[in-house]
Formats: structure tokens, C-alpha cells, sequence
């Protein structure tokens, strides 16, 4: 916030240098206010699937076993 008042007092300036040198200063500081932005809703979108995955797996250990064969029935009249 400071770069943007930082910019408003320079920006009807004649002075090029300050005006560039706050008009970058102000481009860093939207950078990080994007970066932090932008971790944030990565966190979220995260934290929103991993309930989704959750039930997958309840589902698996539900008993629905597809991968396994059935067991042989034993017979104990085998000669």
C-alpha cells in the first residue's frame, strides 16, 4: 500500500527517474499481493479435494473388491 502512495505523489511529477523507480516499486508490491493471492487459492483448491478423495477410499475398503478372485471352495474328499 505504501508503493501506491508512494506513486500518487509522484506520478503528476516531472521528475522521470522517481516516476519509474516508484512505478516499479508498485509493480513489485502487486506481484506479491498476486503471489499470495494466487498461494491461497491453490491452499483452498487443495483442501477441497482432499474430501473428495476421502470417500474413494471408504468405498474401496467398503468390500467391493474387484482385483481379488474368489477363494476355492476346499473339499475334503479329495483322493
Amino acid at each position: 500500500m505504501v508503493a501506491y502512495f508512494q506513486f500518487e505523489g509522484v506520478k503528476n511529477n516531472d521528475d522521470l527517474e522517481a516516476i519509474k523507480k516508484t512505478t516499479e516499486e508498485l509493480s513489485q508490491a502487486v506481484q506479491k499481493i498476486g503471489e499470495k493471492l494466487y498461494s491461497a487459492a491453490k491452499e483452498k483448491e487443495e483442501a477441497e479435494k482432499k474430501p473428495e478423495e476421502k470417500p474413494k477410499s471408504d468405498e474401496d475398503k467398503s468390500g467391493d473388491k474387484t482385483d481379488e478372485k474368489p477363494e476355492e471352495p476346499k473339499n475334503k474328499d479329495t483322493k
